[in-house]
């Protein structure tokens, strides 16, 4: 054998165990961070790699900065390990890179919990972002969040509980959100938006949110609030005893409150227990909702649209009157629903109970047009017959939207 013939036998030799020894150091890996040992999240970063997971415990006094060359990385705090800013004007976590996931941490002190920023892309799940943007002994901030997706950037929100901050969620300035779900496919992913000191979430300058599933309680300001050129699709979700109005739209912007293409039959977003103080929906200034309304309520009523918005809700009732509320077997009385988008061409559904029972009943189609007279047949039993839900619809043979609570009583003498 020659000796140029022998140097490629060597080279090709050599080139698989060179390769094997690559493909072991780019293989991703597991990384520890121990902050209670002194370690950082900060440092740990500096050697992660795609595809790594960081696994971190303990309590981390550091305001972290996940850099735009950083792709595929995986934080988890595994529901124990807490990130707490070190200073409240300062940002709790702010994401730069690509396809970050943050899972498992309380994240709390800073001026936002979670930030992505310039393009950044992130999976937020499972974690209890609480106390941020509300400086000790101040006014809380106005524009501060527990997440804040924006400029440009993109977060998939799941499993959370964001409590006690400024704002609850805010997707601004050209971004977009998933809330409650990461794939169209995967449902069942709600979050907990609570006790923030403004908005519960906002989706603000051009931005959008798809927000499924949600719990949006007793936040200062309204429960989900979208301005500024902005859309949101509104599912399931409970929007409850908020400062403000459950959903206010306005400023040319919109909320669609089905999500049909997701879910198989969208369901409808509901107030559970204490009414939002405002109204159930908000819409002005040039402003559109469509959909069906649930049984989203205010104490002001459940709905308030000025001349310039474009409504096209589902029928909703609001109320139920009888005259005379009292009449001889035989007699007649008159019916009155009151409501938005109810006409001549609306039917209605009821649920009852008769004297003495519990057990509610239901009648399809009972009326048809918003007044209507009804005879009670001479046979019927004395004593109150109570309405106490009623659901309205176009379709004679539609009955499955929701129906919403009325309180309205006849006694038959």
């Amino acid at each position: 054998m020659n000796k140029p013939e022998a140097s490629y036998r060597s080279v090709f030799l050599i080139l698989p165990i060179l390769f094997v020894f690559h493909s072991t150091r780019a293989r991703a890996q597991g990384i520890a961070v121990n902050c209670d040992s002194g370690a950082t999240i900060r440092a740990a970063l500096s050697t992660a790699k795609a595809g790594d997971t960081l696994t971190v415990s303990g309590t981390c006094n550091e305001s972290l900065t996940i850099d735009a060359e950083i792709s595929r990385i995986t934080l988890d705090g595994r529901g124990t390990a807490t990130i707490i800013s070190p200073n409240a004007t300062l940002n709790t976590v702010i994401i730069r890179g690509k396809e970050i996931t943050i899972r498992g941490f309380a994240i709390t002190g800073g001026n936002n919990g979670v930030i992505l920023q310039r393009g950044a892309t992130a999976v937020i799940d499972g974690n209890t972002i609480r106390g941020n943007g509300v400086a000790a002994g101040t006014s809380s901030c106005q524009c501060a969040s527990g997440i804040l997706v924006g400029p440009l950037s993109s977060a998939a929100i799941i499993n959370n509980t964001i409590e006690n901050n400024g704002n609850g969620i805010s997707v601004d300035e050209n971004s977009n959100a998933r809330v409650g779900f990461q794939a169209p496919t995967v449902l069942g992913l709600p979050n907990i938006v609570q006790n923030n000191v403004n908005a519960g979430i906002a989706i603000l300058h051009n931005s959008s949110a798809r927000i499924i599933g949600a719990t949006i309680i007793n936040n200062g300001g309204d429960g989900i609030q979208i301005e500024r050129a902005s859309h949101a699709d509104l599912s399931d979700n409970s929007i409850s005893g908020n400062g403000g109005s459950g959903i206010n739209v306005r400023e040319n912007s919109g909320a669609n409150l089905d999500l049909g293409r997701i879910q198989t039959v969208a369901q409808p977003n509901r107030t559970d227990g204490k009414v939002n103080d405002g109204f159930g929906i908000t819409c002005s200034l040039g402003s559109y909702v469509s959909g069906s309304a649930g049984t989203l309520a205010g104490l002001k009523g459940a709905l308030n649209a000025d001349s310039t918005c474009m409504q096209g809700l589902e029928p909703l009732i609001t109320s139920l009157s009888f005259d005379p509320v009292s009449v001889a077997p035989g007699g007649n009385f008159s019916a009155t629903f009151s409501g938005v988008n109810l006409s001549a061409q609306t039917y209605f559904d009821i649920r009852f109970r008769t004297p003495g029972s519990s057990t509610e009943q239901e009648a399809l189609n009972w009326q048809f047009g918003t007044t209507a007279t009804h005879t009670v047949a001479s046979t019927l039993p004395s004593g109150t017959y109570s309405v106490t839900a009623v659901r309205a619809h176009r379709d004679a043979a539609d009955h499955s939207v929701p129906y919403l609570p009325v309180s309205a009583s006849v006694t038959v003498r």
